[in-house]
């Protein structure tokens, strides 16, 4: 099955996209890489922890070969890439607001 991921590059989302890979699927990945930029401190220790156990714990495998990095989903390159790609399924999450262009 012809299988699309989008979402972006966390450490959680490669432990689940590698948990996806173990079934032998055939698996596109896409990494919106564009931030949201607020004008308020969202730092907070919880995150460092977070990220911290994240490192030292749980593993994910190698996906570089599979992934493709867009700044924006809604992009008209990214969307002409996906129509290449002629998925049977598209899982996303964790990205920006998509738009009615991305359905087109």
């Amino acid at each position: 099955m012809n299988t699309l991921v989008i979402t972006t590059d966390t450490i959680h989302h490669k432990i689940f996209l590698s948990n996806l890979n173990l079934n032998k699927i055939n698996l596109n990945i896409i990494f919106e890489t564009k931030q949201i930029k607020i004008k308020f401190n969202t730092d907070h220790p919880y995150i460092n922890k977070k990220n911290k156990y994240e490192k030292k714990f749980l593993k994910y495998f190698n996906l570089d070969k599979k992934i493709k990095k867009f700044h924006n989903v809604n992009s008209n390159e990214c969307i002409d890439y996906i129509d290449k790609l002629k998925p049977e399924i598209i899982f996303l999450f964790g990205t920006g607001k998509i738009t009615k262009s991305f359905f087109k």
